[in-house]
């Protein structure tokens, strides 16, 4: 007798397959190398499996480049890692899901899903009934779409931070070189120097000198003590 979660599994792949066009579900097969032949050989075997712990001769566990870039994780801050992003959103827009196809999934199910197809290889999803594999890469290419356009933005960010602490510190480096050299020196006034001073100690200080007198307690709650005799306060 079936289990619970495996009707409930069933009944998830034939529902999103209802919902995807046989132009979705070819490309979505496509990751992991099913064709319509291999399929059509399937059905008239009928969805014969492996057995647990064997897959075919011919299969091997290699993932197909674009399911190896959708998989991948995003490398360190720099313009290549940004490009690299880039192809990914491409690919996994380019498989066309439905813009609410899980809109009924609970947001829990869907990680599971998205989780099981990250790390299945792809000889072992191509043992599973097709339904259930189109289910688990379909779960995989939009939970990725959002991760990924998550990581791109965190990556330009990074990389605007990084660009601005190079510039400021080459400006900074060219006016240490320039207040060097002793023919400035004599030409830059007092009145130029005070000119100066904020370009580095804005770097130092963004918010400003505070003083702190700690000499004084600070007053947390109950009356203000009032000043006493002489005191500037």
């Amino acid at each position: 007798m079936a289990s619970a979660p495996h009707n409930a599994e069933v009944a998830w792949s034939a529902r999103i397959a209802s919902r995807l066009s046989p132009e979705t579900t070819q490309r979505i097969d496509a990751l992991v190398g099913i064709d319509d032949a291999s399929c059509a050989a399937a059905e008239g075997a009928g969805d014969r499996q492996e057995p647990a712990g064997e897959v075919p001769a011919e299969d091997d566990d290699t993932d197909s480049d674009l399911l190896a870039l959708i998989r991948s994780a995003p490398g360190n801050v720099s313009l290549e890692s940004m490009m690299t992003e880039i192809r990914k959103l491409a690919a996994v827009r380019s498989i066309e899901l439905p813009p609410e196809l899980f809109a009924d999934v609970a947001p829990k199910v869907l990680a599971a899903w998205r989780v099981r197809a990250a790390v299945e290889a792809p000889s072992h999803m191509r043992t599973h009934p097709r339904g259930l594999t189109v289910l688990l890469l379909a779960a995989l290419v939009q939970e990725r779409e959002r991760e990924i356009t998550d990581a791109l933005v965190e990556l330009l960010i990074a990389t605007v931070h990084r660009i601005k602490a190079r510039a400021d510190s080459k400006v900074t480096k060219e006016l240490q070189d320039v207040l060097a050299d002793p023919e400035w020196a004599q030409l830059l006034k007092p009145a130029d120097q005070r000119g100066l001073t904020p370009l580095f100690w804005q770097h130092v200080q963004p918010y400003g000198e505070v003083r702190l007198d700690v000499a004084k307690r600070l007053s947390l709650g109950g009356a203000v003590p009032a000043p006493e005799a002489g005191s500037p306060d």
